[in-house]
């Protein structure tokens, strides 16, 4: 597994947020711990497991600016993802031959964290377009 992770200032996410692709375990998961929080966005909803500690809170962090953009964006990578308080996560399976197939996903995670809450505050001068240009040789 490769392990791509964009980072967040946790004070601009829904406290306890933890959002990952629904599979099998999640599903047998929620007959243990109960229902998940429904966004209010069927699309995302029946293909997302949600959960935090203030449910009103997350939909309203749902229903502001980007944030289902940034969801849905994720979903139509194919890649399973975790979206926490302060990091959104890419976890890419099997082997990477092509290094090619990272560029279009890193800009996918900086862009999609960028829609999802406030990226976390580096000591470097650099954007995190200017990394991610220099990372990749562009």
């Amino acid at each position: 597994i490769t392990t791509l992770i964009a980072k967040l200032r946790p004070d601009s996410m829904p406290r306890g947020l933890e959002i990952t692709t629904e599979g099998l375990t999640s599903k047998l998961g929620k007959l243990v711990t109960g229902p998940d929080i429904q966004l209010g966005f069927a699309a995302l909803d029946e293909r997302l497991l949600v959960r935090a500690e203030d449910e009103q809170e997350v939909r309203r962090w749902a229903e502001s600016g980007q944030v289902a953009v940034g969801l849905e964006t994720l979903l139509h990578s194919g890649e399973n993802f975790t979206v926490q308080p302060d990091r959104v996560q890419l976890d890419l399976v099997g082997a990477i031959d092509d290094t090619t197939r990272l560029r279009p996903l890193l800009f996918l995670i900086a862009e999609t964290a960028a829609k999802l809450g406030e990226p976390a505050e580096t000591t470097s001068p650099k954007t995190p377009q200017q990394h991610l240009e220099e990372m990749l040789g562009k």
